[in-house]
């Protein structure tokens, strides 16, 4: 899978162009940083500024609310750059909802603050990454 996402990435980026970083797992597992591939695809930092949610100008991978989002509005901006990833370079991002003082069993499942993982192989995902309060962008 990732020799695929190298050439997916050629064809978008160039032939000498920057390419995904690897991380092999020791269970055989490879892969890359869903940051690298949100920002490679056309979301960098702030993207949708002024909001209502827009990403985090400090990470790719936080979707911050701006004061008046709706829940409405953060799941169609994680649609669209789950989606726009997934049209540039054939990796389906997982993400990693995080509620910070919210629990409504009604929102749509792909609702989330902004955590996203890109696995390549067997659909692995390492859980370990850093969760921030939304629009708060902390620790990103």
């Amino acid at each position: 899978h990732f020799e695929a996402l190298l050439g997916r990435a050629a064809d978008r980026l160039g032939a000498g162009g920057p390419v995904p970083p690897r991380f092999d797992a020791a269970d055989g597992a490879v892969k890359t940083s869903a940051a690298w591939l949100i920002d490679k695809a056309g979301f960098g930092k702030g993207y949708k500024m002024p909001g209502p949610a827009a990403l985090s100008t400090k990470h790719t991978l936080a979707i911050t609310n701006r004061g008046d989002a709706t829940a409405a509005d953060v799941a169609a901006l994680a649609r669209e750059v789950r989606d726009g990833v997934h049209e540039a370079f054939g990796v389906t991002l997982v993400n990693e909802p995080v509620f910070v003082g919210h629990s409504n069993p009604y929102l749509p499942g792909d609702v989330l603050e902004g955590i996203w993982e890109a696995p390549l192989v067997d659909d692995r995902v390492d859980r370990g990454a850093g969760h921030g309060a939304p629009g708060s962008e902390q620790g990103h």
